[in-house]
């Protein structure tokens, strides 16, 4: 069985109808049961409450990278230093 979908702030139940194309408040909230909940997880995004916690390692990163070779020279040709770079 296919478990229902729901909010990833309130875990309230979505109903299936709900589409992200469609016109409806609720669908124009997807995937958030809600535009409280929308507005709730845009604030947390804003204040740095969600973060990566996994340790980007140079062979992470290469692998993210994929076979971009220029991705890869920019990367490597970044002065460390700079926070701007």
């Amino acid at each position: 069985m296919i478990a229902p979908r729901t909010c990833p702030i309130c875990d309230a139940t979505i109903s299936p109808e709900v589409r992200p194309e469609g016109d409806s408040p609720a669908d124009r909230a997807f995937p958030f049961c809600s535009e409280r909940c929308r507005n709730i997880d845009l604030l947390r995004w804003s204040q740095g409450k969600y973060a990566i916690t996994e340790p980007l390692t140079p062979d992470r990163l290469l692998h993210e990278l994929g076979d971009d070779p220029e991705a890869v020279e920019q990367l490597l040709a970044r002065d460390p230093d700079d926070p701007d770079a």
